[in-house]
């Protein structure tokens, strides 16, 4: 039963304490108000910065005291029982015993167990992280979380730059360039000649024209149209006038690309038409 928390998955365990401890029907505080210390309940046991550390380390405490108790009492057990008997003979009460025979016995284990705290410290992530994500603010932040955090930080911006940089450099390049060199190296001689090719281009040109004139017009009638509907549905009552606001929104609702199948599945259609005879001939 003492080794039994060592064995329990570190984030079940983190998950079962912020219950534990959590401020609404919380465990913790029904405890505490059950033995007459209702006084002490209702703090933020794992949002209060002055006592959320204490409540981590409590947990971490629960989690690994069962695996420190099963090696100090491994080592008690390797103490050599006839010095143990001799001392006792020669009138050696408990205390000197422990102090001066089963201390020095298990000076080595007590420094592994102190190293092993000091290594856990400083790689205990899981607890923290679950139970309050290094909140609040910082509070509660390990060098790990800390670290991790950071770590991430920096590969979600990286990832994000990246094609961004790529995009720019080759912007810059020939197409001499693109294929002769890294897509990350900067442009060898950097040339202005893509840009020209882009801006010059008539379909370009052709296309921003289009996109203009079909914003203009659909612009204009948007507004024309639906203030002319808008007047008229408010300042008018006629029959069936629900009917028709409610299909008016029934309308909005429905997916733009939905209007869209039908012709898409009319166009694939015609592409596997096509791609079919291809392989004929």
């Amino acid at each position: 039963m003492v080794f039994l928390p060592y064995i329990i998955n570190g984030v079940a365990i983190s998950y079962a304490f912020s219950y534990f401890f959590s401020p609404v029907n919380g465990a913790f505080d029904s405890i505490l108000e059950a033995i007459k210390l209702g006084m002490l309940s209702g703090h933020g046991w794992l949002s209060d910065e002055k006592i959320v550390n204490f409540t981590l380390a409590f947990v971490s405490l629960w989690r690994f005291s069962g695996y420190h108790i099963i090696l100090f009492m491994a080592a008690l057990q390797s103490v050599n029982q006839d010095i143990m008997e001799a001392a006792r003979i020669d009138g050696a009460n408990s205390w000197q015993l422990f102090r001066y025979i089963q201390t020095p016995s298990i000076a080595l284990m007590v420094d592994f167990v102190l190293f092993d705290n000091i290594r856990g410290a400083m790689q205990v992530f899981d607890i923290p992280f679950v139970m309050t994500q290094g909140g609040p603010g910082y509070a509660s932040s390990t060098f790990t979380l800390y670290t991790i955090k950071q770590i991430i930080c920096i590969g979600v911006v990286i990832i994000v730059m990246l094609p961004i940089l790529v995009t720019v450099f080759a912007a810059f390049k020939t197409r001499a360039d693109m294929v002769n060199t890294s897509p990350l190296a900067l442009p060898p001689e950097p040339t202005l000649e893509n840009f020209k090719e882009v801006l010059t281009n008539k379909r370009l040109i052709t296309g921003v024209k289009n996109t203009l004139l079909i914003l203009a017009v659909s612009l204009f009638f948007n507004i024309l149209l639906g203030t002319i509907t808008a007047y008229i549905i408010e300042r008018f009552n006629f029959r069936f006038k629900k009917v028709v606001v409610a299909l008016f929104f029934v309308g909005m609702l429905v997916p733009t690309f939905v209007t869209e199948i039908a012709r898409f599945k009319e166009a694939l259609i015609k592409a596997s038409k096509s791609q079919a005879n291809r392989r004929r001939y």
